[in-house]
Parts: structure tokens; C-alpha cells; sequence
């Protein structure tokens, strides 16, 4: 008897779940509340961060470390299979220090990398200048990353294309407001339109996910992290780099545009942009790279970024919940580990193990007998 599959969100996590799903053979489904099924996803940076979000080892370093090793081959798939152009970069991340206390950390971050097998240079600043012309200010020196970037709306695009192409039913605008259990096991998921039978219930529905998990009983203590956004158009290879400065970056893509991000919010579901963050964000990134204050603004946005308490993902099968499955809480890094937590789930919905998924358990929450 073929599973039926129910993912709960429409994002790069819950889409790449399904088409793995839907590639092993299982009659799966996507439900997401929104009717575009563009949240963090949409509103991303694009850049595949193994090393430059990371300062000391530990299971989700791994996990992003693992992912960007298989991203080539995995994307070359994807574009081949459905058409979609990634926009895919590989120049890497220069990630810049102002002052003896940046740099002496920086120091340490570009040690730990090269350590653990990330490629990484440290550049002084007459260096990095020399790899990066348009860099400008107090600059004392730089760590080169050597990580990749992509069109991430592209991503979802594709993503979506190849769910349609595998015969994954997609249904937009339709929320699931509960999990629904049985015998002591999963059996359907609840929507505004009614019951929707399923054998497998995965929640990928990113920020939005604790209140459908407690349906469960499942605690998921997540908070929605607001980042506004700008992006900016210039002319071709205007940048060759993302450009990291403390907490604001620039990161270049085709066409000539340049997303400046970010900021850290916890607003809760607060959509408003203000005005002055944005035009500080390009301002503080500018300080670094002033051709940026003068190039045209094009769209300005924000997205919610899914953190679970303690800043892991929430990846795998819930236990005393047969049937229930979750793939939520990747914050920073969901663009990077989309693919990877679609292998994860898709082994353990069949049954399977994979000792990586032991840091990342959806039971980690539960409250100590």
C-alpha cells in the first residue's frame, strides 16, 4: 500500500521533503496556510553558509558542513531535472574585521575552519582590497570563506517545479490548524475545508510550526526572528564577494542586484518595514563598500526566520507519536540544509536511522520526568 503524505508548509523545507518522498514512491501532499508559500523562503539571502555562521564545532556545524559538500551535485540535479536556473556562485564570503577585538575573533574563526576542513584565508587588508576592489574604511583584515550563494526564490521555483513534476499535489491558502491522532498513532491532519487523511504527517511550516506541534502534545518553543531586507541593483559584478560585516551583509547576484541584510527581531509576526532600518542597513554595510549608498533600491521586505530555543533544527520522527514527523527551526541556515533534512526525514520515515538526527530530536523539549 503506497503512504499518503501530508507535509505541512510550502517552503524550501517542507518542498524538498516531499520531493524526496514523492521520489521514494509516496503519494504525498503540501498544505501551507499562505497563498503564495513565500515566507522565509522567499525572503532569504541566497548565501549557502558552511563556515562563516559557525565559531565552534558542534552537530549543526556538521550538518551545514555535510550539506555544502553535496550542494553541487544536488543542485546540478535540480536545474537539470526541472529547467531552473540557480543563479549558482562559488567566490565565496569575505567576512570583515574594524578592530583588534574583530580581528583577534575573526582570527580564531578563520583557525577553527581551516581546522575542521573549511577552506579559509586570512587576508590582511591590502590583500583583501586586492580580492575585493570596492572594499573601502577601517579595514584590519579578513577571513575568505570559501562557501557558495544562489538565487534562493529561484530555489523555491524549483523546488516546486520538480514536486509538480513527481506528481506531489500542492494546495496554497489552506491551513492546517491540527494533527489528528488515532489509536494512538497519526491518521489525517485538520484544515478550514475539512479532514485530510494521511498515514505520515511532516510539520515544515517554519515559524508557524509550535501551535500546530502542541496539537500533538508536542512542545516546540519557537520564536519568529524578523529580518528586513533591501535590495539594491548595480551594474554587473558590482561585487564579487559576500561582503559580511558584524551582522550586516551584502550578497551579489545576477542581474546586478545586491541584497543588504539584516535585521534580528523578535517583533513576533510584526510585517511592518520601518523606513530608517532599512536605509541604516545599507548604511552600515556602505561603511565597508560605499558605491552601495548610491545604488537604486528595487524591493524592500521582511521574512521570519524559524529559532527554536536553543538554536537547532527540529529534524526527524516524534516519539509516542507514530506517523508524526518534523523538519522546522532551521533559521539562518534552512536554504543550506534543505536537501540534507529532506534525506534525514525521508530515511526515517521509511524507517530507517541516521545518528545525526539524535542532536536534532523533536523530543528534546519534552519536559523531564
Amino acid at each position: 500500500m503506497v503512504q499518503r503524505i501530508v507535509v505541512v508548509g510550502g517552503g524550501v523545507i517542507g518542498l524538498a521533503c516531499a520531493r524526496r518522498l514523492a521520489g521514494e514512491g509516496k503519494r504525498v501532499t503540501v498544505l501551507d496556510g499562505s497563498t503564495s508559500s513565500k515566507e522565509s523562503s522567499w525572503a532569504a539571502a541566497g548565501i549557502l553558509g558552511a563556515g562563516s555562521e559557525h565559531v565552534a564545532d558542534g552537530p549543526l556545524f556538521r550538518l551545514c558542513r555535510n550539506a555544502y559538500r553535496d550542494a553541487p551535485g544536488t543542485l546540478r540535479d535540480l536545474e537539470a531535472e526541472t529547467g531552473v536556473s540557480l543563479g549558482r556562485r562559488s567566490e565565496g564570503t569575505m567576512v570583515l574585521a574594524r578592530s583588534a577585538e574583530e580581528a583577534t575573533s575573526l582570527g580564531a574563526k578563520d583557525e577553527f575552519l581551516r581546522r575542521h576542513g573549511v577552506e579559509s584565508r586570512w587576508l590582511d587588508p591590502a590583500a583583501a582590497r586586492a580580492q575585493e576592489p570596492r572594499l573601502e574604511g577601517p579595514i584590519l583584515g579578513a577571513a575568505w570563506i570559501r562557501e557558495g550563494r544562489l538565487d534562493n526564490r529561484a530555489l523555491w521555483r524549483a523546488y516546486e517545479a520538480s514536486c509538480r513534476g513527481r506528481g506531489v499535489v500542492l494546495r496554497a491558502g489552506e491551513a492546517v490548524t491540527r494533527v489528528t491522532e488515532e489509536g494512538g498513532r497519526v491518521v489525517a491532519v485538520t484544515t478550514a475545508a475539512g479532514i485530510e487523511p494521511a498515514d505520515v504527517v511532516v510539520l515544515a511550516a517554519g515559524a508557524w510550526s509550535d501551535a500546530l506541534a502542541a496539537t500533538a502534545s508536542l512542545r516546540l518553543p519557537m520564536v519568529p526572528v524578523k529580518g528586513q531586507m533591501v535590495r539594491l541593483r548595480g551594474p554587473d559584478d558590482f561585487l564579487r564577494h559576500v561582503v559580511k560585516a558584524s551582522l550586516n551583509y551584502a550578497v551579489p547576484h545576477r542581474g546586478g542586484e545586491i541584497v543588504v541584510g539584516t535585521t534580528a527581531e523578535t517583533v513576533g509576526f510584526d510585517r511592518d518595514l520601518d523606513e530608517a532600518v532599512l536605509a541604516k542597513l545599507v548604511q552600515d554595510i556602505a561603511a565597508w563598500v560605499p558605491g552601495l549608498a548610491s545604488l537604486p533600491r528595487v524591493e524592500s521586505w521582511c521574512g521570519f526566520r524559524p529559532r527554536l530555543e536553543d538554536g537547532l533544527p527540529a529534524i526527524g520522527p516524534v516519539g509516542g507519536r507514530p506517523g508524526l514527523f518534523v523538519a522546522t527551526g532551521h533559521y539562518r541556515n534552512g536554504i543550506l540544509l534543505a536537501d540534507l533534512t529532506a534525506r534525514l526525514v525521508a530515511t526515517a520515515v521509511a524507517g530507517g536511522r541516521d545518528d545525526r538526527l539524535a542532536a536534532f530530536s523533536p523530543d528534546r523539549f519534552a519536559p523531564k520526568p
